[in-house]
């Protein structure tokens, strides 16, 4: 189990925890997804919504979406070229709602830290959104990679 937690609280830059210990929370949170509530799908199926309720204390609500790809619809390259680099900069092409995305501080190679700026239909306030983005790509088989944590820094 990790020493790190998972919190809705900034993180300011200095504690920022080791690229280790965030692709330990992920790990621990993706399997714990398997015990979530499951909610709508879409795509036909091949995207399923989960959630986990608050729990005890501190504990915030969880989202997430968990999608299934065949060969057909891109291959592992493809895909990673789209999540696993410069992730912000990708999703801006996707999501209507960020107009604009600026690398704030490149930590390491596979760490970066970014700001968002969404605006949406009143009558919700545009915002700006800093996160930092941790990707890890697996070396074993089958092939995998994580986009970690968008940890809110401050």
């Amino acid at each position: 189990m990790s020493t790190f937690q998972l919190t809705n609280s900034a993180v300011k830059l200095g504690d920022i925890p080791p690229e280790s210990a965030i692709i330990a929370l992920g790990n621990e949170l993706l399997v714990a997804t398997e015990s979530w509530k499951k909610g709508k799908t879409f795509a036909k199926g091949k995207v399923l919504t989960l959630h986990r309720p608050p729990g005890n204390g501190n504990e915030s609500s969880w989202y997430c979406r968990v999608s299934q790809h065949d060969k057909e619809d891109a291959t592992f390259d493809e895909f990673w070229s789209k999540l696993g680099v410069n992730k912000a900069e990708n999703e801006k092409q996707f999501v209507s709602a960020i107009k604009q995305v600026a690398e704030v501080k490149r930590i390491s190679a596979t760490q970066s830290i970014w700001t968002l700026y969404y605006t949406y239909p009143p009558p919700v306030s545009p915002r700006v959104f800093t996160v930092l983005q941790t990707t890890y790509l697996s070396s074993a088989a089958p092939r995998s990679g994580y986009v970690a944590f968008d940890f809110s820094v401050s």
